[in-house]
């Protein structure tokens, strides 16, 4: 029911939800309720996010898909060891006083962390994220069959979505946007 480019070239539920009215008007078909229809737009975008994390999940190599998985691994830190970027929060521990308490982050938050202000620690710390990077080896072209738009939805997903969110997600999304998360650094 549904026009198929839909879907590859933007995730908007509206947008989907208009291209049903328009093809239900151009074939003269009565369109189902509107609740209906949402329902259908959200399995049909559920089920392109499905097809979309097998492609992808086919084309990496066992090795890199277990890099991926590292890279949520919540490695705790003593508060000493933290990046520069991190001082306010190690600031705030030594004014109480207080033995510094491990602090548990992943890899994944390290390469999301902003760069922070001009400084040779802080070109240091983005070149060893770019070489972590480097190091999951993803294939040159492996988001080149997707639409920018859609891929710019991924990475601001997996931008803002929490540790625990992201782990949650089926392993085949959390590859789909970290590894897009991580092409998006590259680019």
């Amino acid at each position: 029911m549904k026009k198929p480019h839909v879907l590859t070239e933007q995730r908007q539920e509206d947008a989907i939800i208009a291209s049903v009215y328009t093809y239900c008007k151009e074939n003269r078909i009565d369109p189902p309720t509107p609740d209906r229809i949402r329902r259908f737009a959200h399995t049909a975008l559920h089920r392109f996010d499905e097809r979309l994390c097998v492609s992808i999940m086919e084309r990496l190599s066992a090795e890199t898909r277990a890099s991926l998985d590292d890279l949520l691994a919540v490695v705790s830190q003593d508060v000493e060891e933290l990046p520069a970027t991190l001082s306010s929060e190690q600031d705030a521990l030594e004014e109480k006083e207080a033995p510094s308490p491990p602090y548990a982050r992943s890899a994944l938050s390290f390469l999301k962390q902003d760069a922070g202000s001009v400084s040779l620690e802080s070109i240091l710390q983005e070149t060893a994220k770019l070489e972590r990077i480097h190091q999951l080896a993803l294939p040159a072209d492996l988001f080149s069959q997707i639409s920018p738009k859609i891929l710019q939805g991924y990475r601001q997903r997996i931008a803002v979505e929490e540790l625990q969110e992201v782990r949650r997600c089926d392993p085949s999304h959390r590859d789909k946007s970290g590894a897009a998360s991580r092409e998006g650094i590259c680019q």
